[in-house]
């Protein structure tokens, strides 16, 4: 998996950021929590339920969905992404 970058933004910036990130070009979001071994996208960065979505949210290139992959948490009933992947 690529670098990752971790920070905290705060609610009232998140639609601006949103649109930064936009921007920028192809870019597919990925949410924390998913809930079958699919990874799944989300159409913008805004969490609006921590508890259900997670608060990260995953930018990908969309040539690099293929390589995504998940990991089962067994205990809690959910696939989160593989971030500590090499592939």
């Amino acid at each position: 998996m690529g670098r990752q970058i971790n920070f905290f933004i705060h609610p009232d910036d998140a639609g601006e950021f949103d649109k930064l990130l936009k921007s920028f070009g192809d870019v597919v979001f990925l949410p924390y929590y998913h809930y079958d071994n699919k990874v799944a996208t989300i159409k913008d960065t805004i969490v609006r339920d921590a508890l259900k979505e997670g608060s990260r949210v995953y930018l990908v290139r969309p040539q690099d969905l293929k390589v995504i992959k998940l990991t089962h948490i067994e205990k809690f009933g959910y696939w989160l992404v593989d971030d500590n992947s090499t592939g």
